[in-house]
């Protein structure tokens, strides 16, 4: 890749990345978003506020590329946190492939180095965020994880038009949400896993991407992270699979 143009760029890390489960890949630029957050949540300007940034997230296509991964790597099915490290390796490795690469620093969406992520979706037009506070995106709907933001030494984007499929539709997920945090005295991972079913509700109300809801596994793991899901779910496909060779 001869010094490429932020377009050239997407093109050509959109299909690395999609098919390691990474579908969603939006530009933006680092000084739109760094105006709009507090300093501490910021992303690497390289020396320029029209810096490109690529936020990076995922729809429900995530979970067979991570099935996929846990089955052929034990380090991975061992890691207290593997949807966090497989995304770091498979980003990182996506990245990697591309000749020609600028210099370029990622922030990811959990760990040391964290970012606004759903403020970020918002600025660059890949999703809103909705009365339950929920990222939603124009076609997938809530059905969405957001990952990282990536900075690369090039000139982005000028400034997108923020995502507004929210914007008349509040009745649906608010209420649910109001009643979801009366019944908390917390809002936090512990409460979220105790009343899952609850706050999927509030997900379920939303009409957008209704198609690309999360499996049933998917979605208990999402929200409860219960190791044995993983385990149900790797059996599962086991058994497909020595089903499929006999």
């Amino acid at each position: 890749m001869n010094t490429p143009t932020w377009t050239h760029l997407l093109d050509a890390l959109r299909p690395l990345t999609a098919r390691r489960g990474l579908d969603l890949v939006q530009p933006l630029t680092a000084g739109a978003y760094n105006a709009a957050v507090p300093e501490r949540f910021a992303v690497p300007e390289l020396g320029r506020a029209e810096t490109l940034v690529l936020l990076v997230g995922n729809s429900r296509a995530l979970w067979e590329p991570l099935l996929d991964a846990l089955a052929r790597d034990p380090a991975l099915r061992r890691d207290p946190n593997p949807v966090d490290r497989y995304v770091r390796e498979a980003l990182l490795e996506a990245l990697g492939e591309l000749e020609g690469l600028p210099r370029w620093e990622v922030r990811w969406a959990h760990g040391a180095t964290i970012f606004a992520a759903q403020r970020m979706a918002e600025i660059s037009g890949l999703a809103a965020r909705s009365a339950s506070f929920l990222s939603v995106h124009p076609e997938f709907g809530p059905w969405i994880g957001l990952r990282a933001a990536i900075s690369v030494d090039l000139p982005g984007p000028e400034r997108l038009p923020e995502a507004s499929p929210c914007q008349h539709c509040a009745e649906r997920c608010g209420p649910l949400f109001e009643q979801v945090m009366d019944r908390s005295r917390r809002v936090d991972f512990a409460a979220v896993r105790e009343g899952w079913r609850a706050w999927l509700a509030v997900r379920d109300a939303c009409p957008i991407g209704r198609e690309h809801r999360y499996s049933a596994r998917q979605l208990r793991y999402h929200y409860t992270h219960d190791r044995e899901v993983l385990e149900e779910a790797l059996r599962k496909r086991g058994s497909a699979q020595s089903g499929q060779g006999t």
